[in-house]
């Protein structure tokens, strides 16, 4: 079996894990430092706003995008490509703070306005002031009402277009195609061939999160942290039959989960819904990895009766380092390969994910383990004896 550390006797749990215990005090404080101090970045979800889906009938440009935003007032807003690169698709939002008028009365509407008019060309806007439709922008309705004052048979003409759009990966490429579309008469080809424009995109969707819904998300959040911390809490101590194995095992997840967020902070990375699936999975990962350790020292203490807590348990965590560093250089391999291809708005959840492994393994040696040890120092072999 491959091995790290060949017959490794570390002498980890004597005066050296003093050390382990002021770098962890030290990560707390940093982390502590950047939550107070900087705070989160809250994504959409959290912070609400507006988010904008579009599809284009070429491949957008995102930087192009951007800059269009920007000049219309909008800020930094985020862009993302979403779907497969030939659906020509992007994910714009734009936080609440900035989705405010002068006023403060903005809302997701207006903002989506805001959004579709700065991505217009020239031509465009001019089309539209002529009074022209544009036949990937209009919605069912909208193109009847418009037809309505021009035709006789306006539903059934609108509701041709919109079938055939639909059909068509929702654009039309050029006004030549009415004349084709099944249902559209040539009176009706003749006026939208004369008064209608395609754009360039087409509007997918448009959801806004209005800032009640994303403090109680934030509530949900924080709760769904505390209750999965206050569960492995209660099923590490009726495993290891002492609540001091519970107590450190959970003070070693939460120093990871606390780190990984400060970390966040500190870099001023996007913290949305994916980050908090990467600090929930730090959980899942952390306990893990501290069982694995707890586990041994378990078996130890029944097979070496006479030997001291101390030493047991530094041997204990010997023969797992080997086991410990090749779990975690895996998956740490497969997680640097996602922060670094898997695009904008997977790098917070894998830069989380990093950070948590990392601490993760650390705090399962030389945090969790080196508590047992602390506490059997102060409070006696009864507390901790599994």
């Amino acid at each position: 079996m491959l091995q790290v550390f060949t017959n490794a006797n570390f002498r980890l749990m004597y005066g050296v894990k003093w050390y382990f215990i002021a770098f962890s005090t030290f990560s707390i404080l940093v982390s502590t430092w950047a939550i107070a101090t900087r705070g989160f970045n809250y994504g959409i979800d959290f912070a609400g706003g507006t988010a904008v889906q579009l599809k284009f009938q070429e491949a957008p440009h995102v930087e192009g995008l951007r800059a269009d935003l920007e000049r219309a007032g909008l800020g930094d807003v985020n862009i993302q490509r979403i779907g497969d690169a030939d659906d020509n698709e992007v994910l714009i939002r734009v936080e609440q703070q900035r989705a405010t008028d002068a006023t403060g009365k903005g809302e997701g509407g207006e903002i989506s306005t805001r959004v579709l008019e700065a991505l217009k060309t020239p031509e465009e806007r001019s089309a539209t002031q002529s009074g022209k439709i544009d036949l990937n922008m209009a919605s069912r309705a909208a193109l009847q009402e418009w037809l309505g004052t021009r035709l006789p048979n306006a539903s059934e003409v609108a509701e041709a277009v919109v079938r055939y759009r639909t059909d068509h990966k929702g654009l039309l490429a050029s006004p030549a195609e009415i004349a084709g579309i099944p249902g559209v008469t040539p009176e009706a080809a003749t006026l939208l061939a004369s008064q209608s424009t395609v754009g360039r995109f087409a509007l997918r969707s448009v959801d806004f999160v209005g800032p009640t819904a994303g403090r109680e998300l934030l509530q949900s959040t924080a709760w769904l942290i505390a209750f999965s911390i206050l569960g492995i809490l209660v099923y590490v101590w009726f495993r290891f039959r002492r609540w001091m194995w519970g107590v450190t095992s959970v003070i070693a997840l939460a120093h990871d989960v606390f780190i990984a967020a400060g970390m966040i902070a500190l870099t001023g990375k996007e913290f949305s819904l994916t980050v908090v699936a990467a600090l929930l999975t730090i959980i899942g990962y952390s306990i893990m990895d501290t069982i694995v350790v707890f586990d041994r020292i378990r078996e130890n203490l029944r097979l070496y009766r006479e030997a001291e807590f101390e030493q047991i348990v530094n041997a204990s965590v010997n023969q797992t380092l080997s086991r410990t560093m090749l779990t975690s250089l895996s998956i740490l391999i497969a997680l640097v390969a996602l922060l670094m291809f898997g695009g904008e708005k997977l790098n917070p959840m894998s830069f989380c994910l990093i950070v948590g492994v990392g601490f993760g393994t650390y705090s399962s040696v030389f945090v969790a383990a080196a508590l047992l040890v602390i506490a059997y120092r102060r409070f006696g072999l009864k507390f901790v004896k599994a």
